[in-house]
């Protein structure tokens, strides 16, 4: 005979209730005018500055691990073609390797289907680019989106459409 669990009423309350999984934009505190496009945000997303100094992957592996399940993870920061920089750090393929533990708790919290999304001028771009993102990928065991363009301002947002996804569109216009 196989009894049956039932869950209180007070025990119902304590937990929260998950309609759809998290999103969470990080911004890099080196990115000038953020407040324009963070105007224009899904105001179901969660924005977190991330400090200047300290670890920045311990800084997100933090914030997600708290919030899982999390269906996308975006990063506005600084970039170029295979690395972008937070907390004044540079991440590349090798900080991939060196973090690897840290890598592993983001994955943890990542929700089926989740992906990340790398608002960062040309970090996609040419074979470091490539190789990067494959790098994280292969950490995170979700896709990850990076422009293999400039981004915002004069260039446009068409490196990276996925943008989109998360900004108004006046938002990116104003950018």
């Amino acid at each position: 005979m196989q009894l049956r669990t039932f869950t209180t009423f007070a025990e119902s309350q304590a937990r929260p209730v998950m309609t759809r999984p998290e999103t969470i934009l990080f911004v890099d505190s080196s990115v000038r005018y953020a407040p324009l496009l963070v105007e224009g945000l899904d105001p179901d997303t969660k924005v977190r500055r991330l400090t200047s100094w300290g670890d920045p992957l311990s800084q997100i592996a933090s914030v997600v691990s708290l919030a899982a399940p999390v269906g996308q993870i975006a990063i506005l920061t600084n970039g170029s073609p295979g690395t972008f920089t937070l907390s004044g750090h540079r991440i590349n393929r090798n900080t991939l390797v060196l973090c690897a533990d840290t890598l592993a708790i983001i994955r943890a919290a990542l929700a089926p289907g989740a992906n990340i999304l790398l608002m960062a001028c040309s970090t996609g771009a040419h074979r470091a680019g490539r190789e990067f993102t494959a790098g994280l990928e292969a950490h995170l065991g979700v896709p990850v989106h990076a422009s293999e363009t400039d981004l915002g301002a004069d260039a446009g947002w068409r490196g990276l459409a996925a943008a989109a996804t998360i900004f108004a569109p006046s938002a990116l216009a104003s950018y």
